[in-house]
């Protein structure tokens, strides 16, 4: 995968992003990328689906990613520069040297980053609930969603949940430890996989079939198990976890 050198982590795929893309790699209709970044999983998966919808707040990050759909030669993909969240509006987005790590949350939430964690700017962008896109747009067929907006994951989900209860879509939600509960709470009309990536993060997720996850996942929590809070609570910086045997669901 060839990208534009626009942004500091122009090189991405790092080895979490493709692993997590290949999990994916099944054809469908209508793929929702919110936080689309410079398009690591748009460039991977929009072959395999009818339209792709991708949001990204950041211009840096937008002007990037339409470059490299351009690169790609890729016709059905629509990009929209605006954040995705529990309602329709506007929000302040905060601005890091490395736009992948870019927030609509203030610091103080604790979206899980560590010391020296100092936005570079704050800029007004506009705020899009799912529900109401694709209600407006009049999309019945979203086969796969995927969420990375760096602790706003929660507001995305409340933002779609009409959507997420009449469609059903297969979903990868990268979370932050202390919304893990909260989000789980949210999606608990679904059944998935919670997969622990230690430093690359914390995900939930539900797949059309079984794949082996092999050594790059550091401890996953099948179907109709759940972890303790404490599983999910980082230590010693970005590279450990706590990690406990998964508590299962009654």
């Amino acid at each position: 995968m060839k990208l534009v050198q626009d942004t500091i982590d122009w090189f991405l795929p790092n080895q979490h992003e493709q692993f997590h893309t290949d999990l994916f790699m099944k054809r469908g209709r209508t793929f929702l990328d919110i936080g689309a970044h410079v398009g690591t999983w748009t460039l991977r998966l929009a072959p395999l689906f009818e339209r792709v919808y991708c949001f990204e707040p950041d211009p840096r990050g937008a002007n990037a990613l339409k470059k490299n759909i351009e690169l790609a030669g890729l016709t059905n993909v629509e990009v929209i520069t605006a954040a995705v969240g529990a309602k329709d509006g506007t929000v302040q987005l905060s601005l890091y040297a490395n736009p992948c790590t870019n927030t609509t949350l203030p610091i103080e939430t604790g979206r899980g980053y560590g010391a020296g964690d100092t936005p570079t700017g704050v800029i007004t962008v506009p705020l899009i609930a799912i529900d109401t896109f694709v209600r407006e747009r009049g999309i019945k067929d979203v086969d796969l969603i995927k969420v990375d907006t760096e602790g706003a994951e929660c507001l995305v989900i409340q933002g779609a949940l009409e959507m997420w209860r009449a469609q059903r879509p297969d979903f990868f939600v990268e979370m932050h430890g202390p919304f893990h509960r909260e989000c789980r709470k949210l999606l608990d009309f679904e059944e998935c996989d919670a997969i622990d990536m230690g430093g690359w993060g914390f995900s939930l997720m539900k797949h059309r079939g079984e794949w082996n996850f092999g050594d790059i996942a550091k401890f996953i929590y099948p179907h109709g198990t759940d972890a303790s809070d404490a599983d999910l609570m980082r230590i010693g910086g970005r590279e450990r976890w706590i990690q406990f045997r998964p508590v299962m669901a009654p």
